[in-house]
C-alpha cells in the first residue's frame, strides 16, 4: 500500500489526525510526544514545601480539593501524607 508523503490519515483512535510521514527521509520518522509525569494536590497540602519540589524537578502538579488523601499518583494510588503527631492521633481516635 502506498500513501503519498504528507498524506493525513485517521486512525479510530480517539479521532486524533496523525500525519504519515516517510521514515526514510532524514527526521522523518514518528516521534511521540512524552507527557509530563503528573501529580493531583489537595489544596491544602499547597503550603508545604512538597508540591514546589515536584514541581521543580519536571513533575506536573494539580491543585483540586480532595475528600480523601492529599496526592493522587494514578488512578489506583492514593497518598496520606501525616506527621507522626497526627498519624498516632488519628490511630488512637479511629480516623485511621
Amino acid at each position: 500500500m502506498l500513501l503519498p508523503l504528507g498524506e493525513e490519515i485517521q486512525l479510530n483512535r480517539n479521532d486524533i489526525m496523525y500525519k504519515q510521514l516517510s521514515t526514510r527521509l532524514a527526521g522523518g520518522a514518528k516521534t511521540i510526544e512524552k507527557e509530563l509525569p503528573r501529580v493531583i494536590v489537595d489544596i491544602r497540602e499547597m503550603n508545604s514545601s512538597l508540591p514546589n519540589l515536584l514541581d521543580r524537578v519536571g513533575i506536573l502538579v494539580i491543585p483540586v480539593t480532595l475528600t480523601v488523601g492529599d496526592y493522587i499518583l494514578s488512578p489506583d494510588i492514593c497518598v496520606e501524607r501525616k506527621s507522626i503527631p497526627d498519624l498516632t492521633q488519628s490511630l488512637k481516635n479511629g480516623r485511621l
